[in-house]
Parts: C-alpha cells; sequence; structure tokens
C-alpha cells in the first residue's frame, strides 16, 4: 500500500522517452515544420523506396516492378550504383530505353543524376531528355531576346546547353551569338571568369569577325595566338581548311570548333525596341538634375536585348552645353559584362544601319532618322538633340507635343548590324 500523492508519470520515463514525448509537445505547438525537414524526410522517403525496389528486383530475377515510373526508376539507379547491384543497374537502365519523356520535369530528372551514374546512361535515352529540354530554344535570337526562354536556357545542365550551341540545328544572325551565349552562361550559371572548354569547342571561330573574335578572346582562353592566326587564314582559304583537319590536331581543332558548317539564319534579323517616356517623371527627372549638376546624365530607357553578340538599349540623355540643354535619345550596343568582375569584354567597331522614331502628338508627322550607316564602338548613336528643344531651363512644355493624353512619349529604334 502506496502512501502520498500519485507519483508523476512522466518521472517514471526514461529521459530519451522524455525527450521524445518534450519534442511531440514542441511539434503540436509549431504545427508548420521546417522546409529543410521535409526536403530530408522527402530524400530519405526516395532512398528507401530506391532500396525496396532494388531488394525486390534481386528477389525477382533482376527485373523492374511492371509498376516503375520514373521518379522511382531514378532512386533504383542511385541505390543500386550505391549498392553494387550491376545487374538491377541494367535493368534500370533498360526500363528508362523504353521511357518517353512527357515534360521538361521529367527529362530534367535525368540530368539530375551524379555526372558518374549519368555517363553510363544510354546516349539514346539522353538524347530524347535532350530534345524535350531544347524544344523551342533552337532560334538562339529569339530564345535570348525573350525572359522566360533566357531564363530556360541558363537553367539547362552544361552538357545539354553544349549540345544546344553545338546542334546544327541552331540558327543565329551571326556566330557571335554563339560566344555571347557562351559566356553568358559561364558567367551566370557556372560563376565562372571564363568560357570553359566544354562550351568554347561551340563556338565556331572561323565564322566570327577577327575584330568580334578579339574583342572577346579574353574570355576564351583556349583561343591562343596560333588558334586565332588559322582561324582567319581558314577564312581566306578553304585549302588551308583542308590542311587542318588534314593535320588532326585535335586540340586545335576543337579550339576552332566546327570548321565545315554554317548555321542556318535566324528568323529575327534586326533589332527592335521600343518605350514609353513620362514626361513629367522620367524626362523631367533626369533634365533636372542635368540643369543641376551642369552635366551630362542619362537613364536607361529599355533593358537591354541580345542580338548579333552584343546587348542593344535605348538610354535618355540630357546634356548641358555653354548653359543650354537638349534631350537625346541614343543607340547603346555593348559586350557581355561579367558579373563577378563588372569588367565588359572590348566592344569592336561594328557597322550597323539605326533608325530611330517618335512621332509628335500634334500633327502626326514622324521625326525619324534616315537610317544612314554608322560606324561606332560601344555606345553612342543617336540624336544630340532629338526633339529639336533646347533650353536654358527644363520646360516641360516644349515637349509637350511629343507626349500623349497622359504625358507618355513613344520611342521606338530599328538597328540591323550589316
Amino acid at each position: 500500500m502506496t502512501v502520498g500523492p500519485a507519483p508523476d508519470p512522466d518521472l517514471q520515463l526514461s529521459g530519451n522517452e522524455r525527450k521524445a514525448r518534450s519534442s511531440e509537445s514542441e511539434d503540436d505547438d509549431d504545427e508548420v515544420e521546417p522546409p529543410f525537414r521535409k526536403q530530408l524526410r522527402l530524400h530519405a522517403a526516395i532512398l528507401v523506396a530506391g532500396v525496396e525496389d532494388v531488394l525486390w528486383a534481386l528477389y525477382h530475377d533482376n527485373k523492374v516492378s511492371e509498376g516503375m515510373t520514373l521518379p522511382r526508376c531514378i532512386a533504383v539507379l542511385k541505390a543500386a550504383d550505391e549498392l553494387g547491384a550491376i545487374r538491377v543497374l541494367a535493368a534500370a537502365q533498360l526500363w528508362l530505353g523504353r521511357y518517353k519523356f512527357a515534360d521538361r520535369t521529367a527529362a530534367s530528372s535525368l540530368y539530375a543524376l551524379p555526372s558518374g551514374l549519368l555517363d553510363h546512361i544510354p546516349e539514346a535515352v539522353k538524347t530524347r531528355a535532350r530534345h524535350v529540354l531544347l524544344d523551342g530554344l533552337y532560334d538562339l535570337e529569339v530564345t535570348l531576346a525573350d525572359a522566360d526562354a533566357r531564363r530556360r536556357t541558363l537553367e539547362l545542365p552544361q552538357e545539354v546547353f553544349a549540345a544546344l550551341l553545338c546542334d546544327d540545328r541552331t540558327s543565329v544572325a551571326h556566330e557571335s551569338t554563339v560566344a555571347y551565349a557562351a559566356m553568358l552562361y559561364a558567367d551566370v550559371t557556372l560563376r565562372a571568369d571564363h568560357v570553359p572548354d566544354a562550351l568554347a569547342r561551340c563556338v565556331r571561330l572561323m565564322r566570327l569577325t577577327p575584330a568580334y573574335a578579339a574583342g572577346v578572346a579574353g574570355a576564351f582562353p583556349q583561343w591562343t595566338a596560333r588558334v586565332m592566326a588559322t582561324a582567319a587564314a581558314c577564312c581566306e582559304s578553304s585549302a588551308v581548311c583542308e590542311a587542318v583537319r588534314a593535320e588532326g590536331d585535335e586540340r586545335l581543332l576543337a579550339a576552332l570548333g566546327n570548321i565545315s558548317i554554317i548555321r542556318g539564319l535566324s528568323s529575327v534579323t534586326y533589332v527592335s525596341l521600343r518605350t514609353h517616356l513620362r514626361l513629367d517623371d522620367s524626362v523631367g527627372a533626369v533634365a533636372a538634375r542635368a540643369l543641376q549638376l551642369q552635366r551630362t546624365c542619362e537613364i536607361s530607357a529599355t533593358a537591354p536585348v541580345p542580338h548579333y553578340g552584343f546587348v542593344w538599349s535605348l538610354v535618355l540623355e540630357a546634356a548641358v552645353e555653354g548653359g543650354r540643354l537638349s534631350i537625346g535619345v541614343y543607340i547603346r550596343s555593348q559586350a557581355h559584362t561579367w558579373t563577378g568582375t563588372g569588367q565588359s569584354n572590348t566592344m569592336p567597331v561594328t557597322k550597323r544601319s539605326c533608325r530611330i522614331a517618335c512621332r509628335p502628338q500634334a500633327n502626326g508627322v514622324p521625326m525619324i532618322n534616315r537610317g544612314e550607316t554608322v560606324t561606332t564602338f560601344c555606345r553612342d548613336w543617336g540624336f544630340i538633340d532629338f526633339f529639336d528643344t533646347a533650353m536654358s531651363a527644363w520646360d516641360p512644355e516644349r515637349l509637350r507635343r511629343w507626349a500623349d493624353a497622359y504625358g507618355k512619349i513613344a520611342i521606338k529604334a530599328k538597328i540591323r548590324v550589316l
């Protein structure tokens, strides 16, 4: 017979049991599970599922189950590779050989495999997955100019991205677009300060202009003086190309890229830039700042648009000279600027035909440059006094006739590289 208060049930538990009950109590208080814990549970569940399927296959003459799905097959591949179950691994690869990738998510899961395991996946399987991942991306000019398509391209695995650049079906306005895409991927996706060999060999160097190749050569350490000289010679003579092939120098041939095939032309043959400038905000702000500082000030009027190996944009500029204010709209072209260093490749001299237009609202007569051919370095082509309204003080009424009823000025530009 026990005299006194009833014993505390918690005191009769072991230390580990008390911790478990305490943890359960805390989980009840915090109903939202941390994302990282959910991710760990998911990975653990996949691993367990993969091991279970491997064990099932071992007990069924190394055959995968009939209800196999792609996520389970990926898990089986990983588990069989870890456990050394070679025959089960082969059976999973055989199942993949019959699988049809339905969407990009499924195709991407294949390339999420560890590189050592991905190397043993049959090439036919990887080709089908690449076809799904690259669908709609083969016109590089269209792809790079569209924000969503560009993001999708930069998220591709390096092997798939290299396949896109090397593919003869990939169309461009000029080979310089391929060089630009390689630099962009190396910078944004790989976080590298130069283009790796796997991407550099996709650029058909002899198809670049000598000026462009020299301008971006700093990003391509593969392009030695010998390689550049050979590329220039190949441009001059087909006999030199044949001699290079016959020599069989693999490093030289890799640096030159495919020297025999010219890519198809992109459906995009020029750059089109459009913007609406607010008279009281964007134009007024840059004009007021220029007058206050008594120096030239500018703002970007459009987002950069990649084309022909450059990025293009419209720039609104207010210039003060001799106490007079002029408002100009410029077309700016730049080579790729590296994120890590902020350095830009040397901008080669390039001929282009440019046209900028703004339609006055008063009489409907557009003010258009007649498209003369100009040669420029990295920027500065447009109109010093686009609106023909040089003034000693900011007066928005002087530009009112160019704006619509909402105070917006419509500007458009067209650039064609020659």
